[in-house]
């Protein structure tokens, strides 16, 4: 257990014994390297997700978390602003057999309650499998939720992102499903879909006609959906591994790819997690990328990239995935010569001699015609970064600080935490799933980030910021309390398979304004001589969903509210 020395005015402190909170996710026992031996991380350890959202109609905002298979989801409702009790929302002992790989809370058939999607998934089952599908569950408006088993598409997807919004502007929320990887076929995608809800919350597949590019775009691990040029119009981002930086802009019909027009072609990464943020308050959407990081092996350039080619080499009927670095100019298999011939035993034939296969560059293990047709991509990018936008949806690409490169980024936060007028940055994240030949990604213990408005950030040592997440930390999310001065604002990290971690905030005058997610998608606050732009978010992170409240930004005048393009409200902000 790591323990912090202690500081007079820390930040954060710990609240996990006094919140309520008792969650503790736990794995399924499930060996994905022996059935997926190249693979560089388990996709079996992917939760748990985490939802947060008024289910029982009282004003607070309540947490859901998911689980495995054989666990059904944990319901804890908020009594009083940062107390939290176990409750059976209807879910307890319910549909143990599915796997929850992401959920979102929202209306969606319109009657003002929260209503639950959860995204299944998992390697354990078969690609084809429905229990893999989508699951809707109806708020009764008391806080039970009962499964709606007619008008549910018949999906099979390994999900690993639901994301909600009203992208085609018609009053409800649609919802898109991100896919990650196939089932038994790394790096190959499991399908993406986007729905469209008819407004009574049922679903139509509109992927074919709205946005077919992202069916098997790639083995997503976040999504966001976000407004990235001011045209009130929500376009769809999306990272995951083997992947870009990617962009779905919204024409009003349907959705088109502009990843190369915003600036964004050169980021092939193993990318995890996504948050918006208007890091410089000029009033247009930033965003912070979480990646794998730079303490691992895979070291990566423009032109020595960490490149991957995959199909089934040695025809066995598996997909035998190859990932090469670079080294004296050359592409050279990772992965050690046992490794690679437990895959493919045919490759005994070719090289008898261990040191034969060591200097043996890729093209002399697989034919260059073969590799010229496989599954191919190429990472450059492991740092986890800031997109500042220029207001038009291009970016420039900004490298966080080497203290946010220690470990991967899955949990993001966004909000100011020492009262000046600038974004800062709270994250999370490790992964204990790496190849059992390399360490595990641990060096993560929590870190804040102080912003200064240019997009610079000053990283806080643990005792200046009093906020520690250990272990397996995935993603994190945050409880909103309007008008509570008390506790109004309450930090929740997931972790697999251990224990979740509670923090609250020390410093006084944080501020939180009540926001109905179907009644205002952004604000736009006037703080000093700049604006900030602030979006309200049904998804977002690393398999999370945090409160749709608009926190409030300290030295703010005023705030004016949209729906989309349309403005819904102004009011004076006053002082707390």
């Amino acid at each position: 257990m790591f323990h912090l020395p202690d500081i007079e005015h820390p930040l954060f402190t710990d609240a996990t014994s006094s919140s309520g909170i008792r969650f503790a996710h736990s794995e399924n026992y499930f060996d994905d390297f022996k059935r997926y031996r190249l693979m560089p991380t388990r996709v079996s350890w992917g939760g748990p997700a985490v939802a947060v959202g008024d289910v029982d109609g009282d004003g607070l905002d309540d947490v859901l978390f998911g689980d495995r298979l054989g666990r059904s989801i944990a319901t804890f409702l908020q009594k009083t602003p940062g107390s939290f009790v176990r409750s059976n929302s209807g879910l307890d002992g319910v549909d143990t057999t599915y796997e929850t790989q992401a959920m979102v809370l929202v209306d969606i058939d319109n009657d003002g309650d929260r209503d639950l999607l959860v995204a299944g998934g998992g390697p354990e089952f078969a690609e084809e499998d429905v229990e893999r599908g989508l699951r809707i569950y109806i708020n009764n408006g008391k806080g039970q939720l009962k499964r709606q088993l007619s008008g549910v598409p018949q999906i099979s997807t390994n999900a690993t992102t639901i994301n909600a919004c009203d992208y085609d502007g018609d009053g409800d929320f649609d919802v898109f499903i991100g896919g990650g990887v196939e089932t038994d076929r790394y790096p190959y995608a499991s399908q993406s879909y986007l729905f469209s809800n008819n407004g009574k919350g049922l679903f139509t597949d509109v992927t074919s006609t709205v946005i077919p590019e992202v069916s098997r775009i790639g083995i997503i691990r976040s999504a966001l959906w976000s407004d990235i040029d001011n045209d009130g119009r929500f376009d769809l981002l999306l990272n995951g591994e083997w992947m870009p930086l990617t962009i779905f802009r919204n024409t009003g019909s349907r959705f088109e790819n502009v990843t190369t027009s915003a600036g964004l072609e050169k980021t092939t990464g193993w990318w995890y997690s996504l948050m918006g943020a208007d890091v410089d308050n000029d009033g247009d959407m930033d965003y912070v990328a979480g990646n794998i990081g730079l303490n691992t092996c895979y070291q990566s350039g423009p032109d020595t990239p960490i490149e991957i080619f995959a199909a089934d080499f040695d025809d066995n009927g598996s997909i035998d995935p190859l990932i090469t670095w670079w080294f004296r100019g050359k592409r050279h298999i990772i992965r050690d010569r046992g490794q690679v011939f437990s895959q493919m035993p045919t490759l005994n034939r070719k090289f008898n001699e261990f040191i034969d296969f060591a200097v043996a560059p890729i093209e002399k293990v697989v034919d260059q015609q073969i590799l010229d047709t496989c599954f191919h991509r190429a990472a450059v990018l492991m740092e986890s970064v800031l997109l500042v936008n220029d207001g038009n949806g291009h970016f420039t690409v900004r490298p966080l600080p080497s203290e946010a490169q220690i470990s991967p980024i899955l949990g993001i936060e966004a909000f100011d935490v020492n009262q000046d007028p600038w974004i800062d940055l709270v994250i999370t994240g490790n992964v204990y799933g790496a190849e059992d030949d390399v360490v595990r990604y641990d060096g993560g213990k929590g870190l804040v980030l102080l912003g200064d408005g240019t997009g610079q950030f000053r990283p806080l040592t643990l005792p200046e910021s009093g906020f520690i997440t250990q272990f397996d930390a995935r993603g994190l999310v945050s409880v909103r309390n309007p008008g509570s001065k008390g506790v109004p604002l309450v930090l929740i990290a997931a972790v697999n398979s251990n224990e979740t971690m509670v923090y609250l905030p020390l410093l006084q005058g944080l501020r939180v304004q009540k926001t109905d997610p179907m009644k205002v998608s952004s604000a736009l606050f006037k703080i000093g001589g700049g604006q900030r732009r602030t979006e309200v978010y049904c998804g977002s992170g690393y398999r999370s969903q945090t409160s749709c409240h608009i926190m409030v930004p300290p030295g703010a005048t005023s705030m004016t509210t949209y729906l989309g393009s349309k403005k819904t409200g102004t009011a004076p902000v006053t002082k707390p």
